[in-house]
């Protein structure tokens, strides 16, 4: 559902998908979040490392899990990055480190954004380091001002798949707010 009980159509104008817009509590972030099939909404509770809100969506248990995540973070001065800067970043590194064991692929592309501002797109697949399982990860990373709104779907390849086009909404309709 839409705003005002409207069902939102999907991409390329396919109408199975059904979201509500959720704002987050201060209004900094506002999301598309699929509705019925399991699917639960949080909101980011403590705001630590710049992030200044947070929205997730989950649905199932590992390793049938799939999470949709949309962070807003300030970013200092000095610390701010172009999409270009981002897509050359060494994501491969900074994920094994935190998420993965291992990475059978990964690309990181700058590309625009529905939103209307040039992200960095980032794709990496391989096994999820805590519970090891396969993974798929699918990010963007939006730089606009002293902020970065950060979308991700996480989880098992076969969830990614079964719920793209939830996965394709959520990445593709988040925006910054106040």
């Amino acid at each position: 559902m839409g705003l005002f009980g409207k069902k939102k159509a999907g991409p390329g104008g396919d109408s199975a998908v059904e979201t509500k817009m959720v704002w987050s509590r201060d209004m900094r972030l506002r999301v598309a979040a699929p509705t019925g099939g399991g699917w639960r909404l949080m909101e980011a509770g403590q705001h630590g490392d710049g992030l200044l809100a947070g929205m997730k969506c989950m649905r199932g248990t590992p390793p049938q899990a799939l999470a949709l995540d949309a962070r807003v973070y300030a970013v200092p001065e000095g610390r701010r990055s172009t999409p270009e800067q981002l897509a050359e970043r060494d994501w491969k590194v900074l994920y094994l480190k935190t998420m993965f064991a291992e990475i059978e692929s990964l690309s990181a592309v700058v590309a625009d954004h529905p939103s209307g501002s040039p992200g960095c797109e980032l794709t990496i697949v391989g096994r999820c380091r805590e519970p090891d399982q396969p993974m798929r990860l699918r990010e963007w990373h939006i730089p606009v001002g002293d902020k970065l709104l950060v979308l991700t779907a996480a989880g098992a390849p076969e969830q990614h798949q079964a719920s793209g086009k939830d996965v394709d909404f959520w990445l593709m309709n988040a925006l910054l707010g106040s």
